[in-house]
């Protein structure tokens, strides 16, 4: 803590300065010291590592019986406010006398908790008294002695006639001398002549002024103190002006203060008093004096007013309504902020009653707080005003102050716009709220996942040992259908769950082209006709030449969902896919004559794992996976994805993608139409897993490409030697090893010299692990996948 104290801003300023601060907590046993101000350390000797942590009273030394000690003591036992004068001791043994102004401090319930003393070294003036007090007991027994001259003299008067005038004239003027001194302040002392010239400076003229005795007398004060000055100001400068016509004048003077260099150079103010003096004709004769040396309470008045202004300047740099108000509900300070609210000159302000300031309606709504907090209370309270037109929160907070009698002399007003803080607070509860709400959605949404994922694995396991004991190969192709739906059921699962967690972390990068839809709707059909047929359903695709602008392989993905779904709830009829054009855009539809969805179930259809009347969870009628992907790509392509429905007559699904530019819808080419079938493109596919089947070659067979496959580069690399194929696509199914993968791809392309394409099927989706690898023109795609998406990328790539 007394690290962190010493770190706060008004710590750096406090050190910054010349006062004299120690803080204590009084909270803590034994109310240790917790800040010590740089002074502290200049004045004491003591360093603050020394007297943080322990009580102050380590200055007392060994002198415990002060008087002002038990004064002290029972100012902080009654918590109030005190102002001593102690004689310590510095870490090197020299005392020092210091004057302590100790004041408590207070938390926001009104208890203590550190008292803060303010220390000042009056040395010099307790050693100036002490002095004064010799001087003045020097003084009494020069009178004595003189009294005993004079006694003396009186009984040489009565011997001697004509000399009694003469004793008596000189005893009359040592009278008057010492009745002078006596009526002028003690410090030094000084006379003139009648020409302003110092005729007599006493002893301590030296050690108080720094100049020398003799180098002055016969001097005026402007020889002696102002033309020592290298400069002056001249508001200063005609001051004086005016004292030295006083002077002329004869007329007395005190307390004046003057400027002056030592003869060590160094500067100094003095206050000086004098009178004049006239002989027994009338005859001015001089005058006579005395001179106090006021350097160090200048510095610290100096001190006092730059920290004055310092916390004036603070109070106005703060962006908080600052005011003082006293007993008498009168405004007394305040800051520029509280000056700029009320539209009042702030040099106006202070006089003003707060009635005239706040208004009579304002007024009275506060009135209740501003009697608690002359009666000694704290008050916290918020409150709704209008600030240019706009509705603002403020919270004020009035703090009493309470003087050592335990009389309240007024309050500090503390306003802050606090509107800011209120609209965040509402966010960051409503954040909190849907934080909470996605948490158990998402909660749900794992444990069903948890048990749908088991139940294929835990499916295969049985099936696998069903297929070791089938008697027959009947028995037998009818076990591995059953894997084989299961694995569907498992590639179906895994692939969604994948999506959705890359959408939710946000790795999807929509690629945004202009496309024609005639591609994607054929390629809608050619995957899902099948599938339809052997549901006993009629699949139709209504063509259509439109170009859209948006990311091609999504949108499949999008329509690919909505047609799974429309074949999975219907049971007979007829599912159409096909668009309508509308002035924002093409609408891309799938009907159905399926099953239907209640209309209190329409929102919650796009959830993850919802699933329309299947409260059995039987998995051929879907994951409750594919709308919750087809919204979350929607979403992050900007489109509007649209579901109409009726119980036992249908529902159609629909997303609306932007038109695309006219020259988009021009006829493919020729060499487009080949790439698209992948007729006469070799394809070279690397498969390392010697223990999984040869898929991906496979399926790039069917599709009508010229495949070269191999366990690694170099087995492929031989057969490029005896062919005249050009190489034209990389495939590398390499698991989770992107390393081998770079290699592989590396190698293949030194050998063509070409630098082909390529695609990485990977377990991880680590684009960022290929990037790095230096590899450009190549894309991954995470497995489990399917034809759908393998076959349009790879259209793709063969294009570029």
């Amino acid at each position: 803590m007394v690290e962190i104290m010493s770190q706060l801003p008004w710590a750096r300023i406090l050190d910054a300065t010349d006062a004299t601060v120690l803080i204590t907590d009084a909270r803590a046993e034994d109310n240790p010291v917790v800040f010590a101000s740089a002074a502290f350390e200049r004045l004491t000797g003591y360093r603050r590592c020394d007297i943080v942590g322990r009580n102050p009273r380590l200055l007392q030394g060994g002198d415990c019986d002060q008087p002002a000690l038990e004064t002290l003591r029972t100012a902080i036992a009654n918590r109030r406010s005190v102002v001593v004068t102690l004689r310590n001791y510095r870490k090197d043994g020299r005392p020092f006398w210091n004057e302590l102004h100790l004041s408590p401090l207070f938390d926001e319930r009104g208890d203590i908790s550190h008292f803060i003393g303010v220390q000042h070294d009056v040395t010099a003036r307790m050693e100036a008294d002490l002095k004064l007090r010799r001087d003045h007991r020097e003084l009494e027994q020069d009178a004595l002695a003189r009294t005993r001259d004079l006694m003396e003299a009186n009984r040489r008067l009565e011997e001697e006639v004509a000399e009694r005038e003469r004793i008596a004239e000189v005893l009359r003027g040592s009278e008057d001398r010492f009745r002078d001194f006596a009526e002028s302040a003690s410090e030094w002392f000084w006379e003139m002549d009648s020409d302003l010239r110092f005729s007599y400076l006493s002893k301590s003229f030296a050690s108080h002024t720094g100049l020398s005795p003799e180098g002055s007398l016969g001097k005026t004060r402007r020889e002696v103190l102002l033309d020592r000055l290298p400069d002056l100001d001249p508001e200063i400068e005609g001051t004086f002006e005016d004292h030295f016509r006083a002077l002329e004048a004869r007329e007395p003077f005190r307390d004046l203060s003057f400027p002056g260099v030592t003869d060590q150079g160094e500067r100094r103010v003095f206050r000086l008093s004098g009178k004049p003096v006239f002989d027994a004709d009338g005859r001015f004769a001089g005058y006579r004096g005395s001179g106090t040396d006021i350097t160090a309470m200048t510095r610290a008045e100096k001190t006092v007013r730059q920290s004055e202004r310092r916390m004036r300047l603070m109070a106005d740099a703060l962006p908080v309504l600052i005011s003082y108000i006293d007993k008498d509900l009168t405004y007394r300070f305040n800051n520029k902020a509280y000056a700029d609210r009320t539209d009042i000159p702030r040099e106006q302000l202070p006089g003003r009653h707060l009635r005239e300031v706040l208004g009579k309606e304002r007024f009275d709504e506060f009135k209740g707080y501003f009697d608690l907090a002359l009666s000694g209370e704290r008050v916290r309270f918020e409150y709704v005003s209008s600030i240019g037109g706009k509705r603002r929160i403020s919270e004020a907070n009035y703090i009493p102050d309470i003087g050592d009698d335990g009389s309240v002399a007024g309050f500090f007003s503390m306003i802050a716009d606090i509107t800011d803080r209120k609209h965040t607070e509402e966010a960051l509860r409503a954040a909190r709220d849907e934080a909470q709400r996605e948490s158990a959605t998402k909660s749900h949404f794992l444990a069903a996942a948890s048990h749908d994922l088991r139940q294929p694995v835990h499916a295969l396991e049985l099936l696998s040992a069903s297929l070791q004991d089938a008697d027959s190969e009947e028995e037998s192709r009818a076990i591995a259908s059953d894997m084989g739906r299961a694995v569907r059921i498992m590639r179906d699962m895994l692939g969604a769950l994948l999506d959705l967690s890359k959408l939710d972390a946000g790795v999807v990068e929509p690629d945004i082209d202009d496309f024609s839809m005639t591609e994607t709707l054929d390629r809608m059909k050619s995957e899902f006709e099948l599938t339809a047929r052997q549901q006993g359903l009629d699949l139709r695709v209504v063509g259509s030449s439109a170009t859209v602008r948006s990311d091609a392989l999504l949108v499949e993905r999008i329509l690919g969902n909505f047609l799974s779904n429309a074949i999975r709830y219907t049971k007979a009829g007829r599912i159409v896919l096909g668009c309508r054009r509308c002035r924002d855009g093409l609408r891309v539809e799938v009907w159905d004559t399926g099953i239907g969805i209640p209309s209190d179930e329409l929102d919650a259809i796009f959830g993850e794992y919802y699933r329309v009347q299947n409260s059995g969870r039987d998995r051929d009628r879907g994951l409750g996976l594919g709308l919750a992907l087809a919204s979350r790509l929607a979403d992050l392509l900007g489109h509007e994805l649209t579901v109409r429905s009726a119980v036992s007559k249908g529902s159609v699904f629909s997303v609306t993608l932007p038109y695309g530019s006219a020259a988009a819808e021009a006829e493919p080419s020729a060499a487009q139409l080949m790439a698209a079938g992948f007729l006469g493109r070799t394809i070279a596919v690397v498969e390392a897993d010697a223990g999984m089947p040869a898929g991906a070659s496979v399926l790039l067979a069917k599709w009508g490409a010229s495949v070269l496959a191999g366990r690694d580069a170099d087995e492929i690399a031989g057969r490029l030697k005896g062919s005249r194929a050009r190489l034209d696509l990389i495939v590398v199914d390499q698991g989770t090893n992107l390393g081998s993968a770079a290699a592989a791809i590396r190698a293949l392309r030194r050998h063509t010299a070409v630098d082909v394409p390529a695609i990485v099927l990977n377990g991880t989706d680590n684009a960022a692990g290929i990037a790095g690898r230096g590899l450009d023109n190549c894309r991954i795609l995470a497995k489990p996948l399917d034809a759908a998406q393998l076959r349009p990328l790879v259209r793709k790539m063969l294009e570029t």
